[in-house]
């Protein structure tokens, strides 16, 4: 009874003391959608050990200024698997520099990035997303193991950005088919907003067919351009198409090549009546049987 009792106190004790939060043994971070800064993060980044394997910093003040100098040096040695910087306003140099610097990265959320002018402090690029030479370089990055690889954004071109990239960032001959083969090594892929053509990928070699879900919303993807991809998919749960021009010409050889394909979402897909969009594998069934 008397251990018992002293089991309470010692609870209500503790209960009682002041809170605090142990940073030293975190493993994820996420300050996304707050006003964090780089100073303020820096701070907390002293107090976190070597475990933290995950951090968010997206849509908050970090990297205002173009640099994640500051992040960089407040990660340490911390073995990340995961990031996500989305919203932010980035030097693509910096982005790339940052990347590049974490070995251990399997996930990686890159949505809205808007492109930072230097030259000019309160102009942007104006354009939402990685584009241009940044995704090329990011694309480079992306390891046969990669679990996500997410870039979504506004409707945009692959041109050029503000910044140029060093020279040996990415070869001339590196296009953006053989950055999206690239990033077809990971199991999710989203690029969403980005123009796709085929002539993207009329010289790209096929895929190793990994990728399970497959983001390619606002691409302006058409049916040439979707056929050309059907042979670098082939375990693909979950395809987003919303607003693109395809027709069910491509789409069906697509699901034809991907038994395990169980979610395909069609909104605002005009080249597909809007009663097959809602409930397309059964008149895909109906077509086919």
């Amino acid at each position: 009874m008397t251990t018992m009792l002293k089991a309470v106190g010692d609870a209500v004790s503790l209960a009682a003391a002041s809170s605090w939060i142990p940073f030293q043994h975190l493993e994820c971070l996420d300050v996304s959608n707050t006003s964090v800064g780089d100073v303020g993060l820096g701070g907390i980044m002293r107090l976190c050990g070597s475990r933290l394997h995950s951090l968010d910093v997206g849509y908050t003040r970090v990297g205002e200024h173009g640099s994640l100098d500051l992040l960089r040096m407040g990660l340490g040695n911390a073995p990340l698997r995961h990031v996500g910087l989305s919203g932010l306003v980035l030097h693509c140099t910096a982005l790339v520099d940052f990347l590049k610097g974490l070995p251990h990265l399997k996930s990686l959320v890159l949505d809205d990035i808007v492109e930072y002018a230097r030259r000019h402090e309160t102009s942007l690029a104006g354009r939402l997303g990685i584009s241009g030479m940044a995704l090329r370089a990011i694309a480079r990055l992306i390891t046969p193991d990669f679990e996500r690889v997410s870039m979504r954004g506004g409707k945009r071109r692959c041109t050029p950005g503000q910044w140029a990239l060093a020279s040996d960032a990415v070869p001339a001959t590196f296009t953006l088919g053989d950055a999206v083969c690239a990033l077809f090594s990971a199991t999710h892929v989203d690029l969403a907003g980005l123009e796709i053509s085929v002539h993207d990928f009329s010289d790209a070699v096929p895929s190793s067919g990994r990728v399970r879900q497959l983001g390619l919303a606002s691409t302006n993807i058409r049916d040439e351009a979707l056929k050309l991809l059907v042979p670098w998919t082939g375990s693909l749960e979950a395809l987003y198409l919303d607003d693109t021009p395809i027709s069910r010409d491509s789409l069906d050889e697509l699901v034809a090549s991907n038994p395990s394909l169980a979610l395909v979402s069609l909104s605002h897909c005009r080249g597909i009546p809007v009663r097959e969009r809602r409930r397309y594998f059964d008149a895909y069934a109906a077509r086919h049987n």
